[in-house]
């Protein structure tokens, strides 16, 4: 065995079976190596199992029909892998599934279709043009599944009352989700980057025609929030001055609290102590210890939370209260002057703002 390890064999799980025995396992080019170091050694080789993918291969030179089996059968996934199989649809209540694979029926979409002839950005717009209880359709593959998903519009659209021509703009930097227009025409898909004041929704229809254009866009937005806490802090501390005094306590009943003279204070509490009477009355001893605001220098580990509860604050204070925050990755910065905390927060929210529509926008 340390001949064979001297030459570099690949041997492992070497294990003592007897006094005069050991097994180990190693590969079919080390096995046959290990006959020539044994020579003038006496040692005597025995084969107990066999397994791997060489030695199943090698089986099959004897079982020719079996391994043209496993090759058709391969060959047979591969081929089967360039088609749709099993349709997947999600988000249906008013809508029936069944209606929805009729409709995808009807545009030559069904199982055993080749992958390459669908088009899933085409083919989401095509289900929503073909039902206006959908108000937003979307499809996807998945390996040999094609996942259709809609959004449906609701039972009774709320209906309001149209104002004047306008349109709809981003109000912040995002990309897009999910875009519904009402009213007006969309002039970006789900999945396009859009910019701070560009137009989303337009109410120009053109022919002279102008409406209120309404809908919502559902957009990831990117928030960079970031904080520095100095290292030199005016925080509350004890001051020295304390003050005392005996509480005690009758069945759950205590007596009023002397009046304290601090205005900010810790309060600190001593141990209970039962007074050997006929009834149960507990004395604790309570001490009040004045804080005042004082210049204090902290270290970076006692600077970390105030960072971060101050770059926490600024973020509930951004993000609009109706988004939905999906990831908040922090990080830390130090410098002379402090110790920084910044947050970038994704969210989704509608980004969609009214504003008039001028010329400029025809």
């Amino acid at each position: 065995m340390n001949k064979a390890l001297r030459e570099g064999l690949e041997i492992w799980g070497v294990s003592r079976t007897g006094r005069n025995s050991i097994s180990a396992y190693v590969s079919v080019e080390s096995f046959y190596a290990l006959h020539k170091l044994n020579r003038g050694l006496h040692c005597r080789i025995h084969i107990l199992k066999k397994h791997g993918l060489p030695i199943a291969l090698s089986r099959l030179r004897y079982r020719k029909i079996l391994a043209f089996g496993w090759i058709a059968v391969l060959a047979a996934l591969l081929i089967a892998s360039r088609f749709i199989w099993f349709l997947r649809i999600e988000g249906c209540d008013q809508v029936r599934e069944e209606e929805i694979v009729a409709t995808l029926a009807e545009m030559g979409v069904r199982p055993g279709i080749p992958r390459g002839d669908i088009t899933t950005r085409g083919l989401g717009r095509a289900v929503m043009a073909t039902d206006s209880r959908i108000a937003w359709a979307g499809a996807e593959l998945y390996g040999v599944i094609l996942q259709v998903s809609i959004r449906e519009a609701g039972d009774t659209p709320k209906v309001l009352e149209q104002g004047k021509p306008g349109s709809l703009y981003a109000a912040k930097d995002g990309v897009i989700r999910r875009i519904t227009p009402l009213s007006g025409k969309a002039l970006f898909n789900a999945g396009d980057a859009v910019l701070k004041g560009q137009m989303l929704i337009t109410g120009d229809l053109g022919n002279d025609i102008a409406v209120e254009a309404r809908g919502d866009v559902i957009a990831r937005v990117l928030y960079r929030f970031s904080y520095t806490a100095a290292y030199e802090q005016v925080l509350p501390a004890r001051s020295g001055n304390s003050f005392s005094y005996v509480e005690a306590s009758l069945l759950g009943y205590s007596l009023p609290a002397p009046e304290i003279p601090f205005e900010d204070y810790e309060v600190e509490r001593g141990a209970a102590h039962t007074l050997p009477a006929l009834l149960p009355i507990e004395i604790v001893r309570v001490t009040c210890r004045e804080l005042t605001q004082q210049r204090q220098i902290l270290s970076e580990a006692e600077l970390t939370p105030l960072a971060k509860a101050g770059a926490q604050k600024l973020m509930e204070q951004g993000v609009e209260h109706s988004a939905r925050i999906l990831s908040v990755q922090a990080e830390q910065q130090t410098d002379e002057t402090g110790l920084t905390v910044i947050l970038n927060v994704i969210a989704e929210e509608n980004i969609a703002k009214s504003g008039a529509l001028h010329a400029k926008d025809e």
